[in-house]
């Protein structure tokens, strides 16, 4: 099963696959193909729901200004599409949703996996950094902004022993809005200190961090005795795993969700 699709709303996504829903929120500046080198591997076990975040890929923009408007949004969209409970899996910025839906939604939820993302609110130098970034993209544009944004986020050699899959990265984010963009940025920046959604063993959870990652390090990721917490550092990755290492990060995630499922069968 394969089927492309826009909901009432306007948000795009994909559905692959058939078996328990599981759905993948991109990073930003990314779309829903940020998944497709891992997603051959994960979707002979799952239903897998890939989408656009507003703004991103083939989603049309829209005025929110907070992660908790954006979950609203996501939960709208999950009751439009009659899925039970869910497991959610979050890179980046998708990270951050999923800790929010979590905290909103928790009968809603089965287990979730932070990718490259932390529960930790933005620090003021990472504050700053957003309100740069802002300012980049109002006064250079987009296209200024993620070029020199997406090369911070592979690994070093990687970017330079791959500069097609740099390019095809770029690519994604040029599609990305920038008044969107700037909402995103803002609500990243503002957003709340969620820690306790990963410490307080609620959920079962995934939690992957590259051990070259300058964006989000793994000590932002790891951050509690959770026991119900897997946690694996892929090396030779930073921040897109998914790309650099797509074999590695697919088993990780195909092994954890084998052990979710199996336990609530």
């Amino acid at each position: 099963m394969n089927h492309h699709e826009l909901s009432s709303d306007g948000i795009a996504y994909t559905v692959k696959g058939e078996g328990e829903p599981v759905v993948f929120l991109h990073g930003f500046c990314g779309s829903r193909h940020y998944f497709e080198p891992v997603a051959a591997s994960l979707e002979p076990h799952i239903k897998a729901y890939y989408i656009d975040l507003p703004g991103h890929g083939d989603s049309k923009s829209m005025q929110y200004h907070t992660l908790e408007d954006y979950v609203e949004l996501l939960h709208k969209w999950k009751l439009e599409l009659g899925l039970e409970k869910m497991t959610l899996i979050g890179h980046s910025l998708g990270g951050y949703l999923t800790l929010a839906y979590v905290e909103r939604y928790p009968e809603h939820v089965l287990g979730f996996g932070l990718i490259h993302s932390t529960a930790f609110p933005d620090s003021d130098e990472g504050k700053e950094g957003r309100d740069k970034a802002i300012q980049t993209i109002q006064k250079e544009g987009m296209k200024s902004f993620v070029e020199g944004l997406v090369p911070k986020l592979f690994d070093k050699s990687f970017a330079k022993t791959h500069p097609k899959v740099v390019k095809r990265v770029l690519d994604i984010a040029y599609k990305t809005d920038d008044k969107q963009a700037i909402r995103f940025l803002r609500a990243m920046r503002d957003r709340k200190d969620r820690r306790h959604i990963v410490t307080e063993d609620s959920f079962p959870q995934l939690l992957v961090a590259g051990q070259t990652d300058e964006v989000v390090p793994s000590y932002k990721t790891f951050i509690g005795d959770s026991k119900r917490a897997t946690e694996k550092v892929i090396e030779d990755a930073a921040h897109m795993s998914m790309y650099e290492r797509p074999e590695l990060l697919s088993c990780i995630i195909n092994e954890w969700l084998n052990s979710l499922y199996a336990v609530h069968k």
